[in-house]
């Protein structure tokens, strides 16, 4: 019994031991240990050191530091409770210990996520030390648990922020529009390799975001979501492929766009007071929803202006209100032959049946004749690429149903039609069998298919 234990005790003891006696651990190469660590959380990362005397070292010089999601599960639950105010603390020092132990100055990526219970002034001292470590990616995601929080660090406001000419990639994500969101940056802003900035809810005054975009030359990606623009948008950006505003205020202020090389476009906003568009040639995917105001024309012609852009879009992803929009100002389903590039449409649901031509709803369960329809359209002149059609939260309602009839009635190309149910449809498989059985009696293109899905089989 004694020999046995010990064999086993040598096989555990030299289990990073090779078949000449080396430590295969430690003779992997430094490159391949830091890319096996950029996989890990920081966290995680760091306690790997007990693997290997030699990792001990190589731990302390990896080059993303990634400090998202470090709380554990029961210091989530404790609101303000001690446990979480000693969790945050310990985090705290933990931070510091890493970048007091770190051995290199080119930070690669960073990322962290914090809220008022941390200290101001050490974030401020992190953000310093990351910033003049030629860092290229930074996100920092702040969480504010007080709506009277003026929890903000102050180092955006400094030069070692405001001129970073290795960053590459910014998103800054505040959980809650506050006072302390404004977003104030020194007068002199240089981003020259910024490629990706991504902002959510942070409060721009006095021109202070066009001067940050102006000042980032070789931008391709920007995503602003739920941000208060006082000064209103002005993007002019040769460079800029992918392209997101989301519910940004924007109903008082005008938007110009100036991006010829522009690839995609996410728009979900209330209607700007007015637009200045150039076209977008190069655009593959559109993704437009406005809330409208009912019977507001001024609007519909803002959005008409935004909707005539688009027509070089293969994916295009609009809702059903928008169809009522274009009806109103008299651009009939016709004009979509304009759309000679696109092969995907994506209706957004529920849908508002007079958007479509229909003046009445029948409670049948037969699909109803279309009455006054005055978006007649030859299925031969309907949009020759497009070849496929989807309907997202389908309830199943009539109105909805009629929107796929008049879709698979006049769009003579269509190969294939996906029509996903909500999560209430999902739930009822009685109503989907009889949904289903409607859908077949549906005249279709020749070669088309209509697919029905639930929630969880969309992909």
């Amino acid at each position: 019994m004694v020999l046995k234990k010990k064999k086993k005790r040598n096989i555990l003891d030299n289990s990073n031991v090779g078949v000449r006696g080396e430590d295969k651990l430690s003779n992997l190469p430094d490159a391949l240990i830091h890319h096996i660590l950029s996989f890990l959380p920081t966290k995680c990362a760091m306690s790997t050191c007990i693997l290997s005397k030699r990792w001990k070292h190589v731990s302390n010089s990896i080059q993303i530091l990634d400090f998202r999601k470090w709380r554990t599960q029961k210091g989530t639950i404790v609101f303000f409770g001690k446990e979480e105010k000693l969790e945050t603390w310990c985090f705290m020092n933990f931070v510091d210990t890493v970048l007091f132990l770190h051995q290199r100055r080119d930070i690669q990526k960073f990322y962290l996520d914090l809220d008022e219970l941390f200290d101001e002034s050490r974030v401020n001292k992190w953000i310093s030390t990351i910033m003049n470590s030629k860092v290229e990616e930074f996100g920092l995601s702040i969480k504010l648990l007080s709506f009277y929080s003026e929890f903000r660090p102050s180092i955006f406001c400094s030069d070692s922020f405001s001129i970073c000419h290795s960053l590459t990639l910014l998103d800054l994500n505040f959980h809650r529009i506050t006072d302390a969101n404004k977003f104030n940056i020194a007068n002199t802003v240089s981003f020259p390799k910024l490629k990706i900035l991504r902002l959510k809810l942070l409060i721009f005054v006095n021109e202070t975001l066009t001067r940050f975009i102006s000042n980032c030359p070789i931008l391709e990606e920007l995503s602003l979501t739920q941000c208060r623009i006082s000064e209103g948008l002005c993007i002019v950006k040769p460079a800029l492929k992918h392209l997101s505003v989301t519910d940004c205020g924007l109903s008082k202020s005008t938007v110009k766009i100036s991006a010829p090389n522009l690839l995609t476009i996410s728009f979900k906003e209330c209607p700007p007071a007015d637009f200045v568009l150039d076209s977008f040639p190069s655009l593959v995917e559109a993704d437009v929803g406005f809330y409208m105001h009912k019977g507001d024309k001024y609007q519909n012609r803002v959005f008409v202006k935004l909707f005539e852009k688009l027509s070089s879009a293969k994916l295009l992803k609009i809702y059903a209100n928008s169809f009522k929009v274009l009806r109103e100002v008299d651009i009939l389903l016709t004009d979509l032959i304009a759309f000679n590039n696109l092969i995907h449409l994506e209706i957004g649901l529920p849908l508002d049946y007079k958007s479509f031509g229909t003046d009445s709803i029948s409670t049948s369960t037969e699909i109803p004749s279309v009455q006054n329809d005055d978006w007649s359209l030859d299925p031969n002149c309907s949009p020759p690429h497009l070849k496929s059609i989807k309907f997202k939260k389908f309830d199943g309602e009539q109105k909805e149903l009629n929107a796929v009839r008049f879709f698979l009635k006049y769009f003579g190309f269509l190969e294939t039609v996906t029509i996903v149910a909500s999560e209430s449809l999902s739930k009822d498989h009685k109503k989907q069998l009889t949904l289903a059985k409607l859908l077949l009696k549906i005249p279709r293109p020749a070669n088309c298919v209509v697919n029905f899905l639930s929630i969880s089989e969309d992909p």
